[in-house]
C-alpha cells in the first residue's frame, strides 16, 4: 500500500504544475452558451481562454453576484440561457476585480476552481504540507501520519502521537469488546488543514483518537489559525514572490511547533477525554429516534445512517450521548474526508448544546 504522504505529495506536485491564478476585472469575465467561463484578453493572455467551472466556482459566482444558490441550480438544469444572462448581466453591472484560481489541462479547456477576493493571500497546500512536516521533524516527536488527503475544498493531515495515551476504561470497557486487545486508551494528535479555494483558513486543531476503533474527536481551538487575507493584487497573472512564500512557510513552521507543544501533552489530552466522558451523562428517552434525528441534522446519507444505527445498537457504548458519539464517528471514517472532518468537529458541540434533548430526543419523522 502506498504511503499516504507519498500519495498526497504526488497529487500536490501534479496540481502545482497546473495551477494558474489570475486577477480579472468583471468586465473581462463572461459565461458562454455552454456555461463555461471566458476570460477576455486578460493581461496574462493574448486572446480569450476558457474554463469549466467546478461546484466551488459556481458557488463563488452565486455568492459574488448575489444569485441564490438554489436558483442558480434551477436555471442551470432547466434554463441554461437564463443562467448565462443572469451571470453576464451581474458581471457587467459590477465594477470589481476577483482572483480566479484555475487548473490548466494542456490543450483542453481548463478548470475554474474558485472566484475569490483580490485580497486573498494564497497559502498553498504544497507549502503547508512541507512546512508542517519540517516542523514535526524539527520537534523530534514520535508521531504517525494516519491520513493525508486533498479534496476539492481542503487538504488534511491527520497526525497522532501514540506515546501520549491515557486510559479511559470507565467508559470504554464495554465498547467493542471483541477488539479488547487494542485496550481502552485514547491517544493525542492533531489535524492540519488548509484550503486554497476559500473554504477555510490554514488551521491546526487538536484531535484525540480512541485506540479500539480509531474514532476521532476534533476540538474547536482557533489559537493556531491563519486567515487567507493580504494586500490588493494587480490585474493579470499572479506570481507570488519568494518573500511572501517564505513568510507563510515560516509562519506554518512556527504555528505547527506551538501546536505540538500544546496539543501533544497529557494535560490537553485529559481535557479532551473529559469532554467525551461527559457524554455518558446525556440520558435519552428515545435512543434510536435521537440517533436518526442527529443523522439528519449532520446530513448523513441513508446508507451511512443505517450503519450508524447498527453501530449504536451493537457496539456496547451505551444508549446515551456517548453511544451516539461513538456510532457516528466510527461510521465517519468510511465517508469522504470533508464529511469526516465536519462530523468530528461538529458532533460534540451538537450533543452538548443546551437545546439538544428538546430538539433531538423525540420520535423521528420520516
Amino acid at each position: 500500500m502506498q504511503n499516504p504522504i507519498e500519495k498526497l505529495v504526488a497529487t500536490l506536485e501534479e496540481q502545482k504544475n497546473r495551477k494558474r491564478d489570475l486577477i480579472v476585472p468583471t468586465s473581462k469575465l463572461k459565461m458562454t452558451e455552454d456555461l463555461n467561463i471566458e476570460v477576455i484578453n486578460n493581461n496574462a493572455f493574448s486572446s480569450s481562454e476558457y474554463f469549466s467551472p467546478n461546484d466551488i466556482m459556481k458557488e463563488g459566482l452565486s455568492e459574488k453576484l448575489g444569485i441564490p444558490r438554489g436558483y442558480y441550480r434551477k436555471m442551470e438544469s432547466n434554463l441554461p440561457s437564463l443562467l448565462q444572462n443572469n451571470v453576464n448581466g451581474w458581471l457587467g453591472f459590477q465594477d470589481k476585480k476577483y482572483l480566479l484560481r484555475t487548473f490548466t489541462n494542456g490543450e483542453e479547456i481548463g478548470t475554474a476552481r474558485a472566484l475569490l477576493s483580490d485580497r486573498y493571500n494564497l497559502i498553498d497546500n504544497y507549502d503547508v504540507l512541507t512546512a508542517g512536516l519540517e516542523a514535526i521533524q524539527q520537534m523530534n516527536v514520535n508521531v504517525e501520519i494516519r491520513r493525508a488527503e486533498v479534496s476539492e475544498t481542503k487538504m488534511y493531515l491527520h497526525v497522532v502521537c501514540p506515546e501520549i495515551e491515557q486510559e479511559a476504561e470507565s467508559f470504554l470497557r464495554e465498547y467493542l469488546k471483541d477488539n479488547s486487545a487494542a485496550g481502552n486508551g485514547i491517544i493525542s494528535g492533531f489535524v492540519l488543514t488548509n484550503s486554497e479555494v476559500g473554504r477555510g483558513a490554514f488551521e491546526i486543531r487538536p484531535r484525540a483518537v480512541i485506540c479500539k476503533c480509531n474514532n476521532g474527536l476534533i476540538v474547536a481551538d482557533e489559537r493556531f489559525r491563519k486567515l487567507h487575507l493580504g494586500g490588493i493584487l494587480e490585474e493579470g497573472e499572479v506570481s507570488w514572490s519568494q518573500v511572501t512564500r517564505q513568510k507563510n512557510y515560516e509562519l506554518i513552521i512556527s504555528q505547527t511547533k506551538d501546536a505540538i507543544r500544546t496539543y501533544l501533552s497529557p494535560e490537553y489530552l485529559g481535557q479532551m477525554i473529559e469532554k467525551i466522558a461527559k457524554l455518558n451523562e446525556i440520558v435519552l428517552e428515545h435512543p434510536v429516534d435521537t440517533v436518526e434525528n442527529v443523522c439528519v441534522e449532520l446530513g448523513i446519507s441513508d446508507d451511512h445512517r443505517y450503519n450508524v444505527i447498527s453501530n449504536f445498537l451493537k457496539d456496547g457504548a451505551g444508549k446515551n450521548g456517548l453511544g451516539i458519539f461513538q456510532a457516528v464517528t466510527r461510521e465517519a471514517q468510511l465517508m469522504e474526508i470533508d464529511k469526516q472532518d465536519e462530523i468530528e468537529s461538529g458532533i460534540i458541540p451538537l450533543l452538548t448544546s443546551k437545546t439538544f434533548l428538546k430538539k433531538f430526543d423525540r420520535q423521528h419523522k420520516n
